[in-house]
C-alpha cells in the first residue's frame, strides 16, 4: 500500500493549499480552523470557513483538474493528508464504472459550487448598487449625474433592506471602486461613497438582475456582427452625423463603403445585419423621401436615437466587467 503522512501541523496564516496548482493531495480537517478563499483580480476574497472534520482540497484529486480555491489556517491546525497514491489505490478495488460515475459527480460539483459563488455575488451587487440607486434618486436631478454618500448611512441601509453584512457590502464597494465606478474617501472623520455616472450603475444592476433570472441581457440581444456594424455607424455619426433633435443621421453610402471593405459579400451579409438592428430599434433606415423604409427598399440615411445606440457603445465598455461568468468577482 502507498504510504503517505498521517497528520500535518500548519501554523496559522500558513497556505495548505492555493488555487490554480496542481493538487496531489486531499485534506481532513482535525483540529482548528482554515478559511477558503478566491482569485478576484489582485486580491484574495474569502467565501468560507472550514473547521474539524471537513475534508478540502478533494476535487483536484478525483478529475485532475487544477485546484479551484486557496485554503489558509485561520488558527494552528492539524490536518490528515491523503495523497493520490492512496486514493488511487482505495479506488482501483472499485469497478471502472463507479470511477467514472464518481469523476462526473465531482465535475458537477465543481460547476455548481462556481454558480453558487457567482449567484451569491450577483446577489451583493444588486444589494448595494440598488441601494446607491435609491439615494442617487433623491440627491440628483433626472436621476443623471455623480452622487455622494455618507458610508455609515449606506452600509446601515443595505443592512436594513437586505440583512447582508458589512464586511461582504464593503467587498461589493471595494469592487465598484476597482472598476471605477465609484470610491471610497474621506473628508475629514467622515466617509463617503462617491459615484461615477449613476446610469452605469443601473446598467450593473440590471445587468446582475437579468442574469439571476437566466435572461439575455441588453448586449447578449446582439450577434458580433450587429455589434461591429453598430460601432460603424457610431464611429461614423461621432465625425460626420447630422444631429436633429434626438436623432443622429448618418450617410448609407459611407457606412455601406466601410462594410464592403471587410465583407464582400456586403448585399447579403450587410443587409442581414442592417435587418437585425432595424429589428432590435436600433436604427432606422431612411428614403430618398425622408421617409422610412425597410431593409429591401433604397435608402440614403441611417438615423439612430442618441440614446440607444450610445447605450450600447457605452455597455460594450463595461462588459467585461458586468460579466460575472468571466470576470465579474469581487
Amino acid at each position: 500500500m502507498p504510504k503517505f503522512r498521517l497528520e500535518h501541523e500548519v501554523r496559522k496564516g500558513e497556505i495548505i493549499f492555493k488555487e490554480g496548482d496542481a493538487g496531489a493531495e486531499m485534506y481532513i480537517i482535525k483540529t482548528g480552523r482554515a478559511k477558503i478563499l478566491k482569485q478576484e483580480g489582485d486580491k484574495l476574497v474569502e467565501i468560507a470557513t472550514v473547521g474539524p472534520g471537513t475534508v478540502v482540497g478533494e476535487m483536484c484529486l478525483l478529475d485532475n483538474e487544477p485546484r479551484s480555491a486557496t485554503a489558509i489556517a485561520l488558527e494552528p491546525l492539524t490536518i490528515i493528508c491523503i495523497n493520490k497514491g492512496l486514493l488511487d489505490h482505495t479506488l482501483s478495488k472499485v469497478p471502472d464504472w463507479v470511477r467514472k460515475v464518481i469523476r462526473i459527480v465531482v465535475q458537477r460539483l465543481r460547476k455548481t459550487t462556481e454558480l453558487r459563488y457567482q449567484e451569491i455575488l450577483r446577489g451583493g451587487i444588486l444589494a448595494v448598487s440598488w441601494t446607491i440607486i435609491q439615494h442617487a434618486s433623491s440627491e440628483l436631478k433626472d436621476g443623471k449625474g455623480k452622487a455622494k454618500i455618507p458610508l455609515h448611512t449606506l452600509l446601515s441601509d443595505i443592512f436594513d433592506l437586505f440583512g447582508s453584512s458589512e464586511e461582504d457590502n464593503r467587498k461589493v464597494l471595494n469592487y465598484l471602486a476597482k472598476i471605477k465606478l465609484g470610491q471610497i474617501t474621506q473628508e475629514k472623520t467622515i466617509e463617503y461613497f462617491e459615484t461615477e455616472e449613476i446610469d452605469i450603475i443601473s446598467e450593473l444592476f440590471e445587468h446582475c438582475r437579468q442574469k439571476r433570472l437566466s435572461e439575455n441581457t441588453f448586449v447578449e440581444n446582439f450577434s458580433k456582427g450587429a455589434i461591429w456594424l453598430a460601432r460603424v455607424i457610431y464611429d461614423i455619426g461621432i465625425k460626420e452625423g447630422a444631429l436633429s433633435g434626438t436623432l443622429c443621421s448618418v450617410n448609407y453610402k459611407q457606412v455601406a463603403m466601410h462594410m464592403e471593405k471587410h465583407d464582400s459579400d456586403f448585399n447579403t451579409v450587410g443587409q442581414e445585419l442592417l435587418r437585425e438592428l432595424v429589428n432590435l430599434n436600433m436604427i432606422n433606415l431612411v428614403g430618398e423621401q425622408g421617409q422610412e423604409s425597410n431593409v429591401n427598399s433604397s435608402y440614403k440615411h441611417i438615423t439612430y436615437s442618441v440614446d440607444q445606440l450610445p447605450r450600447l457603445i457605452k455597455l460594450l465598455k463595461w462588459q467585461q466587467f458586468f460579466n460575472l461568468d468571466i470576470v465579474e468577482t469581487i
